[in-house]
Parts: C-alpha cells; sequence; structure tokens
C-alpha cells in the first residue's frame, strides 16, 4: 500500500469516527514525519517492511572482528560453507562498519558481505533462518518464530573483562541480556560460565526459556555438527535451561525523570518474596545518570530491561502506532485504532523487548500523564499474561473537581478509565481514591487499596507473633521471626500531655522536610512541648532525615514511627497533620485518614 493511499484509509477513519481537527493534525504530523524520517524511524520502516517477508535458506553470521575475534569466527563460517548439509543454504556475513566489510572483502568465495547500515543487511536479519552471531544484534532485532538465533562467546571471554565485567553499567548490561532472551541456543564454555556470567550477571535465570550449550573449548567442527543437530530438531547433548518454579512478574514503570511515586514504589518491590517470584522492570530508555542511580538502588535480584527505538512496522501500522503513543487520552477511538495495528505487528515488538521469555502475570504503574502509555497499554492488554494489574498513582480528587465544565480533560480521564476497566485489578493509593472512582466513574474492574504496601499474595511470608509489652516510652507492636532473626518493630505513642504533631515522610524530599520541619518550630514556639511523629510504614527512613534534625537541633522532639497501620483511631491521638503541598495530595498516602488535622506547610 502506498503511503497516500494509507492516508486516504486513515482519513476514512477519522471521518467515520467524527473526530476533531487536532486529530486529523495528529495523522498529518505522523505522516510528515516519516516523509523526512530520523535514522531511528528509518531502521524501524525498513526493518518491520522486511518482516512482510518469508524465511528463506539464508545463515547469516553476525560478527565481531576486533579483538583477533574475527579468526575464530572464520572458522565457523568456513566449517558451515564447506558441510553438504549446507550446500542449499545462501551465506551472508554482517559487519557493523564499511571498515570491516573492506578488511573481509576476498576471505570468501561464496558469502556475501553487508555492513548493517545497508538494507540487503535488515533483509538478511528478517529472513535467515539460522542467525549466528559473536556480538549484539541492532537493537531492532527481534528473532522471529521460524528462526535459530545462536549466540556465540568467544574463548576470550573471561579475558575480555571489561566487557563482561559484573560492574558492567545497567544500560550495557540490560541491552546484552534483551538480546540474550532473543537467542534460541546460547553457546557457553563451562558451568562457571553459565552460572556466573549468564544466569547471574545477564539475569537469564528463571526467565530464559532457551537452552545452554557448554562446550569445553571453541571447536568449529564439533560446532557444525550441533548446528546440523539444530537444524533437524534433535536433541542435543550437555544442555542446560534457566527454568524454575519461581512465578514470573513484570513491572512495568517509566523511570524517565524524578518522580514522586518512585520511592513509594521501591518500597513495594523491597518487600516482594524473591524466594517465589522473579520480577523483570520495564522502563522506556533511561538516559539520566541521577535515574540511572535510582534504579541501581533498587533490589539487586530485580532484572531490569529497557525499551528503545520505534516498533517495527510497515508504513501503514507505523502511523497509526506514532499517533498513539502519546495521545491515547486524547482519541476516544483509541480502543478501535488499536485492534487496527495487526497482532503479529505488536507481537514483533513484544518478542523485540522480551524474546521469548514468558510471565504469569503483570503490573503496570501508570500516573495516568505518562507518556507511551496507549503503546504499553496496547502490548499489555494484548499479550498471553494471564493475569493483568495496573497501579494508578494519583488520588482522583483533583481529576474530578477537573473534569468540572472542562470536556477535553473529562474525555481524557474516561479514557483514561476505559483503559484501567481492561485490567483485572486496579490498584489505588488511597481509601479516598478508592472512594472517588466508586462514586464518580464508570469503574468495572476491582479496586484495592495499595498505599505503598505490596499486596499481601507477593510479600515475604512470615510468622508474627504479637507482643504486649509496654512501658512509658514505647509501645511494641509485634515481632517476626524469619531465618532465626527476630525483627521487633516499636512504635512511639503520642504522649497525652504533649502537643503531638504527625506528618507522611513515605515521599521525602530534602526540601519539602525543610519547610515542614520549619513550620512545626513556629508551632514549637508557641508550644514549647510539642512533639513530631514521622510516619513511615514500611521500616526505615533516608539518613538524609536524622542529618537534617540534627542540623535543626531537633533530634528530642522527633520521632520516627514505623510498621503501624494509619487509621482514623491511631491518628486522632494528634493534634495537627502536617503536610506539604495540599495542591498535591496524591503526594501523601494518609490524606484521608488526616483530613481533619491538616496543616498546611508552606
Amino acid at each position: 500500500m502506498t503511503l497516500k493511499n494509507c492516508w486516504i484509509r486513515i482519513g476514512e477513519i477519522i471521518m467515520i469516527e467524527n473526530q476533531t481537527d487536532k486529530y486529523q493534525d495528529a495523522y498529518q504530523k505522523a505522516l510528515s514525519n516519516i516523509q523526512d524520517p530520523t535514522d531511528v524511524q528509518k531502521k524501524a520502516l525498513e526493518y518491520g517492511e522486511e518482516l512482510e517477508k518469508t524465511i528463506k535458506n539464508i545463515i547469516l553470521f553476525n560478527i565481531e572482528t576486533t579483538n583477533n575475534k574475527h579468526a575464530m569466527m572464520n572458522c565457523y563460517i568456513k566449517a558451515c560453507c564447506d558441510k553438504q548439509e549446507f550446500a542449499d543454504y545462501k551465506f551472508v556475513v554482517g559487519v557493523k562498519t564499511l571498515e570491516e566489510k573492506e578488511f573481509l572483502k576476498g576471505k570468501f568465495s561464496n558469502v556475501d558481505i553487508v555492513s548493517q547500515k545497508e538494507l540487503g543487511y535488515k533483509e538478511a536479519a528478517a529472513t535467515s533462518k539460522i542467525i549466528i552471531s559473536n556480538k549484539r544484534m541492532p537493537y531492532y532485532f527481534m528473532a522471529r518464530k521460524e528462526q535459530i538465533y545462536v549466540r556465540l562467546f568467544e574463548d576470550s571471554f573471561y579475558e575480555d573483562i571489561q566487557e563482561y565485567s559484573t560492574k558492567e553499567n545497567i544500560d550495557q548490561r540490560r541491552m546484552v541480556t534483551r538480546d540474550l532472551l532473543n537467542a534460541s541456543y546460547i553457546f557457553s564454555r563451562d558451568s562457571k560460565m553459565t552460572e556466573e556470567y549468564l544466569k547471574e550477571n545477564y539475569q537469564l535465570r528463571s526467565i530464559y526459556s532457551g537452552e545452554i550449550i557448554e562446550m569445553d573449548k571453541v571447536d568449529p567442527e564439533k560446532f557444525s555438527q550441533i548446528l546440523e543437530q539444530i537444524c533437524k530438531n534433535e536433541k542435543i547433548e550437555n544442555t542446560v535451561t534457566c527454568k524454575d518454579e519461581k512465578k514470573k512478574i513484570l513491572i512495568y514503570a517509566d523511570y524517565r525523570g524524578a518522580k514522586w511515586w518512585h520511592p513509594m514504589l521501591k518500597r513495594i518491590l523491597d518487600d516482594i518474596d524473591y524466594q517465589k517470584y522473579d520480577i523483570t522492570l520495564v522502563s522506556q530508555i533511561v538516559r539520566n545518570a541521577a535515574q540511572i542511580k535510582v534504579l541501581q538502588a533498587l533490589n539487586k535480584n530485580i532484572r531490569i530491561l529497557m525499551r528503545s527505538g520505534h516498533m517495527n512496522a510497515e508504513k501503514e501500522e507505523y502511523v497509526k502506532y506514532h499517533c498513539m503513543i502519546g495521545k491515547y487520552l486524547e482519541l476516544n477511538n483509541y480502543q478501535e485504532l488499536r485492534q487496527e495495528i495487526s497482532r503479529d505487528t505488536i507481537q514483533n515488538e513484544w518478542y523485540r523487548i522480551f524474546g521469548e521469555a514468558s510471565f504469569d502475570k503483570v503490573i503496570v504503574c501508570d500516573n495516568m500523564a505518562q507518556k507511551q502509555m496507549g503503546l504499553w497499554h496496547m502490548l499489555i492488554l494484548q499479550s498471553d499474561i494471564p493475569e493483568k494489574y495496573v497501579i494508578a498513582y494519583r488520588n482522583f480528587e483533583s481529576e474530578y473537581k477537573m473534569m468540572q465544565g472542562n470536556e477535553e480533560y473529562a474525555n481524557k480521564v474516561n479514557n483514561y478509565i476505559k483503559n484501567c476497566n481492561q485490567y483485572d485489578k486496579m490498584y489505588l493509593i488511597s481509601n479516598e481514591a478508592c472512594n472517588y472512582v466508586r462514586e464518580n466513574f464508570d469503574i468495572n474492574t476491582k479496586l484495592e487499596v495499595l498505599k505503598d504496601r505490596i499486596p499481601k499474595e507477593f510479600a515475604v511470608t512470615q510468622k508474627v507473633n504479637h507482643c504486649y509489652y509496654q512501658n512509658d516510652q514505647f509501645f511494641v507492636l509485634n515481632q517476626q521471626g524469619s531465618g532465626g532473626n527476630l525483627t521487633i518493630t516499636v512504635v512511639k505513642e503520642p504522649e497525652k500531655t504533649k502537643y503531638n504533631c504527625v506528618t507522611n515522610i513515605t515521599n521525602y524530599s530534602e526540601e519539602n522536610f525543610e519547610k515542614l520541619l520549619s513550620r512545626f518550630l513556629e508551632i514549637k514556639e508557641e508550644k514549647a512541648h510539642a512533639k513530631l511523629y514521622l510516619l513511615d510504614n514500611i521500616r526505615y527512613v533516608s539518613d538524609a532525615v536524622y542529618a537534617q534534625l540534627d542540623d535543626m537541633d531537633l533530634r528530642d522532639d522527633v520521632y520516627v514511627v514505623c510498621g503501624v497501620d494509619l487509621n482514623d483511631q491511631y491518628l486522632a491521638k494528634f493534634d495537627q497533620y502536617l503536610i506539604y503541598d495540599y495542591d498535591n495530595p496524591e503526594e501523601d498516602i494518609y490524606l484521608d485518614e488526616a483530613r481533619k488535622l491538616i496543616t498546611i506547610c508552606e
């Protein structure tokens, strides 16, 4: 279909759906973008077109020619070229640079050498029956079901510590992990490489669905025999799998930029039972150094993947995709347009990110205003994952007020609820948010209050023995025994003879906390015996909190309250509830319980 015909068909959709001019403008802008595409868009369009073609008897060698690696790859190529079993195959060698292409010219008589920048390489990557690579495939690559992707590690694996060190940064490691998840077979030198590097460092444990073939040494002759067995679908000796009994959970959360709900999500992730669950966190590509540090501070058991590039698609579907990625709340016909993109195209994008990995549950962390959510809702809702949950980090009171008299905003919120209705369960951050959604929106899915706690089904199971010991200073809430260790959680009870203030520091920031402490000092000028209680519903607070208390000489007047269920009964013991910013009530997960005590700190 030509680009002109593509626009005519999309124009017909617009007329049928009675879209406004701004929707037509969105389509026109998308079309204009691909008239003069960026390099990333061009690759997505070119490779997307090639994916429409059938698989052919081609063996593509994707080779690294630096550090003498080309010498061993040459042996692999020759071993296959000389085999009668592969006589009806065409051989293609893909290289990254034109210099590499020139270097390899004349070394093979029956092999085509192409640069990754050429369209011929994209065609080979999309249509070759067998792909053999000793380096990462390009980011746009995804292994089709009919393809066999064999990933090699050279014998110099241990020597090349720079590239394969466990100290690799997240960005590099997640690229290798994503590539390995696409591989049908991975060659490993021995069990040490398999366990320490592949399963642990590149986090293939539990999730990788292919086979790891351990071979004592690099042996091209043995390799060609194994390749023949692979093609004939015969059983191969010395294979290792990564499968285990853990339930696999996928969590989507956008980590681009500083989000106020990231600390809340970290607390949820900290309480997951990692003996029972395997966790994959996926985000849009993160380049900001500060946010990379936020990701690095997450539990080391979490596998982090990032989506980069564009969806591989032919032109007609690419235009629809490009219009929906950030505009889904504005499109009343988003659900219908989503169906216009073929399931094959959506599955291809899924394979590009996750390979053949499968998941038992998915949790989508959605702040409504996030860009790219139209894409992620499409990918996740049309995936084969059995259980789908969404966490809405919104309070909904502010949304409800903004909807009054604002038809455009009302449409956005209602379209958002339409998407949430397609999930099995929707988690909200407070009782107040649940009430607003039930009373004011057409919600069908099950609602549950999350606050900053992991749903019980995902949490570490601990035996709780209640203890009734109490003295003048502390009330012992409970004690938990796990693995021979005893943890006692204590709650400071507000003294009746004092003037007691309370605040929530779940979403701590240095600037806001300074405002709050300044307000508390003003209160102390009037009420010298005033005390401030910091609510932290998990178990710990940042060292920065204590540093600020020391700077303002408030250590003796401020208490940290951990591990208690904040409710009306507990909060009734206080005289004031201090809040940072009433204009952003979604930032305070205890706001609904503390409504009568609020004092705004400006």
